[in-house]
């Protein structure tokens, strides 16, 4: 078992959601300061340069090959590392400069407690209505008239939480946990093909809170992709926000000329999520080639504090979708995704392989909150069960 291991993969965007103690205090809905974003951003970003050499020093020989490799750190002559030998390795301070120059270049992005979205100059690129929730929430909290519908040709199981929110592989562990990483090829036209512009695919982790209860909190982040883009978009979603807190095209009220680029299909993507219970933030990192060959990294926290309750009943996911507000058993497209490896780490910080043991179904009341296939006789996963960390998932819904 690995002690800390939650690794990311190269440019880079970090959007951080934050509340300070400062601004927790601040009941004004107007934008923060310009400066004292700034300064947050100076700090936050050397938070990430740490993360990164902690991270680099507590791993194996092998492993600190490979999480260099996955920034394309080795690919550098100055500090090139040998693949077949695998003798020489970065010293602390050459990996602190490394990720000081890939950081240097990061999109840097922080959301306060009013949905103010800000760059690393402090300026404003976005406004996220935190009031507005996604119309499934409704649809997946509704539990009245539990049954198994046969609609359009396909049996929707309506005691699945959220089954008519499109065709879904959701798997959810049980409590405990509060890190998921996941790594995989981002699908091309081949993989992946979209009926028409109101369906959506998501490839994206999760934490849940309190899943079956009151009083929950959850938060989605992953990658997007919709038959009108070129790649896949960077998504991130907390508490069932519809709108994407990442800029991700023109806006009439803010000036977002430098945007993150989309993730090219076909390239290497590594995502993580975790809530850090020292710091009481929700962190989100994700790396990947961009559709102009471009390394690039998107880095997203926020503060968040959580009850008791909530620590205690804490689970993560990760979830393949062809989404559809209002979904019953029409064509929504296929989509094949091969993970090639999924880590999870647990509240006290241990990093472990992903296998069918640790998910739950997290039934209650006759609803299925966690671990579910959405209709599950359009979905495919080699191998079904065991060490499920590498997994080829199919959603054929056509």
């Amino acid at each position: 078992m690995k002690k800390n291991v939650l690794i990311l993969t190269s440019a880079i965007i970090l959007l951080s959601f934050t509340l300070s103690a400062n601004a927790s205090s601040i009941t004004s809905t107007e934008p923060l300061n310009k400066t004292e974003i700034q300064k947050e951003m100076e700090q936050a970003l050397q938070d990430q340069i740490n993360y990164h050499v902690e991270e680099y020093l507590n791993l194996s020989k092998s492993s600190k090959v490979e999480y260099l490799q996955e920034y394309g750190i080795t690919g550098k002559s100055s500090l090139r590392i040998s693949r077949v030998t695998q003798d020489t390795y970065l010293s602390e301070n050459q990996v602190e400069k490394a990720f000081e120059d890939k950081l240097e270049s990061a999109y840097i992005y922080t959301m306060d407690e009013n949905g103010y979205v800000y760059d690393k100059e402090g300026d404003i690129v976005n406004k996220v209505d935190l009031n507005i929730e996604s119309s499934n929430k409704d649809i997946i909290a509704n539990t009245n008239n539990i049954k198994v519908q046969r609609l359009a040709s396909t049996a929707i199981d309506s005691s699945i939480n959220g089954y008519n929110s499109g065709a879904f592989s959701r798997q959810v562990t049980s409590s405990g946990y509060s890190g998921i990483k996941t790594t995989f090829t981002l699908p091309t036209a081949t993989n992946i093909s979209i009926a028409n512009s109101s369906v959506i695919g998501y490839l994206y982790n999760g934490i849940d809170t309190v899943p079956t209860g009151a009083g929950g909190y959850k938060l989605e982040a992953g990658l997007q992709y919709s038959p009108a883009t070129s790649g896949y978009t960077a998504s991130i979603h907390p508490q069932n926000q519809s709108q994407n807190a990442v800029p991700d095209g023109p806006d009439t009220n803010y000036s977002n000329t430098n945007l993150p680029k989309r993730y090219k299909p076909g390239t290497s993507i590594t995502h993580n999520l975790i809530y850090d219970t020292s710091s009481s933030q929700f962190k989100y990192f994700v790396n990947g080639t961009n559709v102009n060959g471009t390394s690039q990294y998107i880095y997203f926290y926020y503060h968040k504090s959580l009850t008791s309750d909530q620590l205690n009943d804490m689970h993560v996911k990760r979830v393949v979708a062809l989404a559809k507000t209002g979904y019953t058993g029409e064509s929504l497209g296929k989509i094949n995704l091969q993970y090639n490896d999924t880590q999870i780490t647990n509240t006290a910080g241990t990093t472990v392989s992903l296998t069918s043991a640790k998910l739950d179904s997290l039934q209650k009341n006759g609803k299925i909150y966690g671990t579910a296939d959405n209709p599950s006789s359009k979905i495919t996963k080699t191998p079904a069960s065991g060490n499920i960390a590498s997994q080829s998932i199919t959603i054929n819904a056509q």
